[in-house]
């Protein structure tokens, strides 16, 4: 049978139900869930990804000559590797009479400040943080965002597509790239804290900070321009 074009109200609604989806998972992800990060992957392809067998949402919905907000890259410009502007690593440590102990060593994401600063500083030194970029769609989604090393890099695409197509998102491949394994595995990276004689790493590599950043610059450009 032949194929019938959407209409725009159809259109809408199913960005609009994209857009709520979004909220959703961020909430469950806030709430401890980082596995909800593949389902927001999932759904930002959805939103975002053109391809030869599929037209994204935002394409069909004609929003896709937006500008798009970048976070803040304070490592721009140096050598340094790991650079990991999205996001930061963060631990909980306590110390009492019985002695120290660590926990919750984990990636976080940046959302709209300082990578590795405290909320206070972003909430009271607002005038101190670098403006946001606003790039066009295919700038911002083919930026490096990930540098491992000189020869490992991922861009916004790459994070999104490998979480979505290749780990478990919407299905799970028996193989993924190199460059996705060392991020997902953590190699190269050897974050870990130590306190009172214990240490701890994270339990998930980087991705999954990625994606609920990726998903927060979005929901920022849709919130500006949205109407």
């Amino acid at each position: 049978m032949t194929n019938v074009p959407k209409t725009m109200d159809e259109l809408k609604r199913e960005f609009n139900e994209v857009v709520q989806n979004l909220r959703t998972l961020s909430e469950e992800y806030e709430r401890g869930s980082k596995a909800a990060a593949k389902a927001i992957a999932v759904q930002l392809r959805v939103l975002l990804h053109d391809s030869k067998q599929n037209i994204s949402l935002l394409t069909m919905f004609g929003r896709k000559r937006i500008l798009f907000d970048s976070t803040p890259n304070l490592l721009a410009g140096t050598d340094k590797t790991p650079q990991l502007p999205l996001i930061r690593f963060q631990s909980r440590g306590v110390i009492a009479p019985e002695g120290a102990t660590i926990s919750d060593a984990e990636y976080v994401p940046v959302y709209w400040g300082f990578p590795g600063f405290g909320d206070a500083l972003n909430m009271f030194i607002p005038w101190s943080i670098p403006p946001w970029q606003q790039l066009p769609f295919d700038q911002w989604w083919d930026q490096r965002v990930l540098l491992i090393d000189s020869q490992t890099s991922l861009t916004r695409h790459d994070i999104i597509l490998g979480v979505a197509d290749q780990q478990g998102g919407a299905h799970s491949d028996p193989s993924i790239e190199e460059k996705h394994a060392i991020v997902m595995r953590q190699q190269a990276l050897r974050f870990s804290v130590s306190l009172g004689g214990q240490s701890a790493s994270p339990e998930h590599g980087p991705q999954y900070a990625c994606v609920r950043q990726i998903c927060y610059e979005v929901q920022r450009t849709l919130g500006a321009c949205r109407g």
